[in-house]
């Protein structure tokens, strides 16, 4: 990282520095991080799964939302557990972050069908937390369950409602 001005992303890259990256996932501004993000996701650095991991358990809300952001772009199928169990996290934003993460892991196709976890947040007071639970379900085969939750999220907001009727119309076999 260099003494002043904004890390090096590409460069950090392309000495494979894990540690700058993981610091540079942590800077204000949010292109950087992002840059950070992806870089790691290249690297694809085992030792950084388990990093990110044990950060979600950190006290810090804002630490536990980068790590579960960071788990949701890798994909690996080693986070879920530790994702499903934040999914009780006390922090609104780290909620929201870990039905994010798990519906894009899902959208990737990754992780094992976790359908019954999307349609039990439809129905979530939080609206991003419904729409992230209604992007979860767009790529999983509906079962009768979970109809009824989703015709409720039709109502909901209208990014809500965006992924519920996408998911709905894919769901529903079309009428002669």
């Amino acid at each position: 990282m260099p003494l002043f001005g904004p890390p090096n992303i590409e460069e950090l890259a392309k000495r494979k520095d894990i540690a700058g990256l993981q610091k540079a996932e942590k800077h204000k501004d949010p292109q950087i991080s992002e840059a950070a993000t992806h870089a790691l996701i290249i690297l694809r650095a085992p030792q950084d799964i388990q990093d990110k991991i044990a950060e979600t358990r950190s006290k810090d809300s804002t630490v536990r939302v980068a790590a579960v952001k960071s788990l949701g772009y890798k994909g690996d199928p080693a986070a879920v557990n530790t994702l499903l169990k934040l999914t009780e996290d006390p922090d609104l934003v780290v909620r929201q972050m870990v039905i994010w993460a798990l519906a894009f892991m899902r959208f990737v196709g990754r992780p094992p069908e976790r359908g019954d976890l999307f349609v039990t947040h439809l129905t979530d007071p939080d609206d991003t937390i419904r729409e992230n639970a209604a992007f979860g379900l767009t790529k999983i085969v509906l079962k009768d369950s979970a109809k009824e939750p989703l015709l409720q999220a039709l109502k909901g907001s209208p990014r809500v409602r965006a992924h519920a009727h996408k998911l709905w119309r894919t769901a529903t076999p079309k009428s002669c």
